[in-house]
């Protein structure tokens, strides 16, 4: 007799394909992913990687100020305190002055008035000397407390005071310096517009409607010869992405620069490059 067939006979594996499909796959990621690479602006790539270098600085110095600032506020309460301690004990010894001198006062009227055999004329004599020789030695710790009550309060005064602002300077850098910048701060709450002097203030939330602003973009944009260079403060980076939005759409020319610190900018390095550029085109 014949041998019967089984039916797996004929099935055949989709293993080795589905293998070969898979390798065919993660190659054409691969070459489609260097593509992508090869194909990024390598000025780009460093300012993005500038970009992250300055929000990581950004980060760090965000993270040391609170903790100075926490350690500061405690300081302060410290000698709030201290200050509110020593003025309890002033205040207390000098009730107790008022009210051995008013004491001393009737005493002294009332020996005045007594007759040579009043028998409590030596007694009242003695609580006065007593009560004097008291107040004699509450002086010095007086004048001590409020020796320390002044210090505490000038350590206090100095605390609140704000430090200087140091001057944050400006320098170029990048492509660009052909060209005659117009400077826009960016912070938290806006924007500065350092074309006008002193700076506008802008809204973050008026910046599509703010004339002044919106009047410097349409000069630019009108002009092969202008910039906004966009100043980025370390908590203005949401303000900038806005303002930059606003000035894509009206087809201005734009840059960045980073600014690390809180204090005062100075742009003078710009004023060369000002100068020649608008001897350059004329102006």
């Amino acid at each position: 007799m014949s041998r019967r067939r089984h039916k797996n006979d004929h099935i055949v594996s989709l293993f080795p394909f589905l293998s070969i499909l898979a390798c065919v796959i993660g190659v054409l990621t691969l070459m489609i992913t260097a593509l992508a690479l090869g194909q990024l602006d390598p000025g780009q790539v460093r300012a993005a990687e500038r970009m992250v270098y300055v929000q990581q600085r950004m980060d760090n110095r965000y993270a040391e100020a609170k903790e100075k600032t926490d350690k500061d506020r405690k300081e302060v309460e410290r000698i709030k305190r201290l200050i509110d301690e020593a003025e309890s004990i002033r205040k207390q010894l000098e009730s107790a002055r008022a009210e051995y001198e008013k004491l001393q006062t009737e005493q002294r009227k009332q020996l005045l008035s007594a007759t040579p055999d009043n028998k409590n004329s030596a007694q009242m004599l003695a609580n006065a000397n007593r009560l004097r020789l008291r107040v004699a030695d509450l002086e010095p710790e007086l004048n001590q407390l409020l020796e320390q009550i002044r210090m505490l309060k000038e350590e206090l005064a100095q605390r609140k005071q704000k430090p200087e602002e140091a001057t944050v300077t400006i320098r170029p850098s990048g492509s660009g310096t052909d060209l005659i910048p117009s400077f826009v701060e960016c912070t938290a709450s806006g924007i500065l517009l350092h074309t006008y002097e002193p700076p506008v203030h802008v809204r973050r939330g008026d910046l599509a409607k703010s004339e002044p602003f919106l009047n410097l973009l349409d000069e630019v944009a009108n002009s092969d010869e202008r910039t906004v260079i966009f100043l980025l403060r370390e908590d203005g980076l949401g303000t900038y992405y806005v303002a930059r939005g606003i000035a894509r759409s009206r087809f201005a020319r734009n840059g960045k620069l980073p600014v690390v610190g809180h204090g005062r900018l100075d742009l003078s390095l710009f004023d060369d490059i000002i100068a020649r550029n608008k001897a350059k085109h004329g102006k």
